[in-house]
């Protein structure tokens, strides 16, 4: 097996199709402030950037400095440098998500990862999504799509809460155990962005026959 050159205009679009995707962005208002704001199910964090915190007038929220006890890494592995944490009410559409935790993150690393966006917001973390969940849970499919939108919708329908929902279920003298779960083979496997892929994976074997759940996320350290 070797390395092939790729000189075709088309092949070479067709390679850039499979590998990129288009992030998926919404409109939302954090404490009645319009910001176009990215969703990323990767992260274990929602951020909004230092400048937008600064022009929350209405609703100036609370920021506490947790900097010296938690420590925020990107996938790189490198800092995330951030000023603090914040609760607010985030509207989408005419739905209120009320006290979702945000980190307020610094400008520049911002600029670094929205260099072809103008999203000041990022919402990520299973927190976040188990709020829209947990607002929404109640109504109908279409009431939820008309609560949220049909993006955000899809997203949360596609998103693996799964695993949460088996352990609220559980009876709480069952002991729960947490653990990794490792990808079958030693070639990595690409999910393009806005897509869904089944993954082959290996955990150590049950001796009851449960059921398992994975999720994947982003490596952090806190």
């Amino acid at each position: 097996m070797g390395v092939k050159s790729v000189d075709s205009v088309t092949f070479s679009t067709e390679i850039f199709n499979n590998v990129t995707g288009k992030c998926p962005e919404i409109d939302i208002l954090i404490e009645n402030q319009p910001v176009r704001s990215l969703i990323d199910t990767g992260s274990q964090v929602s951020t909004i950037s230092e400048t937008f915190f600064n022009s929350l007038l209405e609703k100036k929220p609370v920021l506490y400095d947790i900097t010296k006890w938690m420590k925020v890494t990107g996938a790189n592995d490198l800092p995330i440098p951030y000023v603090g944490y914040i609760e607010v009410d985030i509207n989408i559409i005419n739905t209120c998500i009320p006290k979702v935790g945000m980190l307020v993150v610094k400008d520049s690393e911002v600029r670094i990862h929205s260099r072809k966006s103008k999203t000041q917001s990022l919402l990520g973390s299973i927190n976040f999504f188990r709020k829209v969940k947990d607002t929404v849970d109640l109504h109908s499919e279409n009431k939820q799509i008309e609560m949220i939108g049909k993006q955000l919708f899809s997203i949360l329908t596609l998103y693996n809460i799964s695993a949460e929902n088996d352990t609220e279920n559980i009876d709480s003298n069952e002991k729960v155990a947490l653990s990794f779960v490792k990808i079958a083979g030693k070639s990595p496997v690409l999910i393009p962005a806005n897509s869904m892929r089944m993954v082959s994976c290996t955990t150590r074997q049950s001796s009851d026959n449960k059921k398992l759940c994975a999720s994947m996320y982003k490596q952090y350290k806190g």
